[in-house]
């Protein structure tokens, strides 16, 4: 048989839709019969096409809703997320935003141990030491300040008498003299602020090397301005320890005129440099000692034990500086203390090349 391409069509009758194929083929005679001839035949299908439009609707409204759904599924879960992870740092955030200096910092923290508790924990320690921070300086600032005005009032006061009336020489003389002594002591303070604050700032342990500490004890001991005859070091031989030379040349001037500065001007003060476990710093001396309830103290800035007479040498920085070199050092003291002197040891680990 020969026939066209078959045609479709779409329609409607009272039955509903439909779709309707239909194709026109030729059959030709048969040349082995006689009677045969040839005809066309018309041959067309026709399906009802409601049962598919109502599957198809069927299946769209089940695809809505199933969308309706998994969106509001997915909404509920995205808030659910959103407050369980969001919620937590909104309360940090909120918390961190009300703490201010001088107040105790309370942060929320769940116990859980997520992230967030941790996130929590390392906040509550940075503002801990921020605050810290901010109450030392302004206590050093208010302490620095109270200590300079005393030599200021001096100095201030020292002009305006020489200025009241004529004088002789010797007079003036007098009064530069305690001018320059007072401005020598500011000068002294001054220069311990300054290495404070380069000791706060963390920029001293860069240059740290190979340093003999009993060389140190020695030249220290030989410099004293006054007193040098009443210093007697005892370091048999080379203590080698890690650091810089000026800090721990600083380190052993002040805890040698501390020494001499509280001690019997007819008594000795000892510098021992001795090798073991660790490489052990010790300087006595045969003054009163420290009294119980400033031990805690010494190492304060700005404190001393003789605080009631303002006209007494030092401004309270000598150990001070010993504690902060120390720290630089991350090396340990230790003060021993009674009514015939006082030890003060300081612990250095032996030099490794290595480190």
């Amino acid at each position: 048989t020969q026939g066209e391409a078959m045609e479709f069509t779409d329609g409607s009758d009272a039955s509903g839709d439909f779709r309707r194929c239909q194709v026109l083929a030729y059959t030709p005679p048969d040349p082995e019969e006689l009677d045969s001839h040839a005809f066309t035949l018309l041959i067309r299908v026709q399906e009802n096409l409601a049962p598919v439009h109502a599957e198809l609707a069927r299946l769209l409204g089940f695809m809505v809703l199933f969308t309706l759904a998994a969106g509001l599924l997915a909404l509920l879960l995205g808030y659910m997320l959103a407050r369980r992870v969001v919620g937590p740092l909104q309360e940090l955030g909120a918390a961190a935003s009300q703490i201010r200096a001088g107040r105790p910092v309370h942060l929320p923290h769940r116990g859980v141990d997520d992230e967030v508790d941790r996130l929590s924990e390392h906040l509550h320690d940075a503002f801990l030491r921020l605050d810290e921070a901010l109450q030392r300086q302004t206590r050093f600032t208010s302490d620095a300040a109270h200590e300079l005005r005393n030599p200021i009032a001096v100095i201030q006061n020292a002009a305006e008498i020489a200025l009241r009336r004529e004088r002789s020489s010797e007079e003036y003389q007098h009064f530069f003299a305690d001018v320059l002594a007072t401005s020598s002591r500011m000068g002294r303070v001054v220069d311990a602020l300054l290495l404070l604050a380069r000791l706060d700032a963390g920029k001293a342990s860069s240059g740290f090397q190979q340093v003999d500490l009993a060389e140190v004890a020695r030249d220290s001991a030989s410099a004293q301005a006054q007193g040098s005859a009443r210093v007697r070091v005892e370091a048999p031989h080379a203590a080698l320890v890690r650091g810089d030379d000026g800090l721990l040349r600083v380190l052993v001037d002040n805890l040698v005129s501390n020494a001499l500065r509280y001690s019997p001007e007819d008594s000795e003060v000892v510098i021992k440099v001795a090798s073991g476990t660790d490489i052990v710093l010790e300087v006595e001396d045969r003054g009163p000692g420290i009294p119980a309830a400033a031990q805690e103290r010494i190492f304060d800035r700005f404190y001393r034990m003789d605080s009631s007479d303002p006209n007494a040498p030092g401004a309270g920085l000598g150990l001070a500086i010993v504690a902060e070199v120390a720290s630089v050092h991350a090396v340990r003291s230790q003060v021993d203390t009674s009514h015939q002197g006082t030890v003060i040891r300081v612990h250095f680990p032996h030099f490794d090349a290595a480190a």
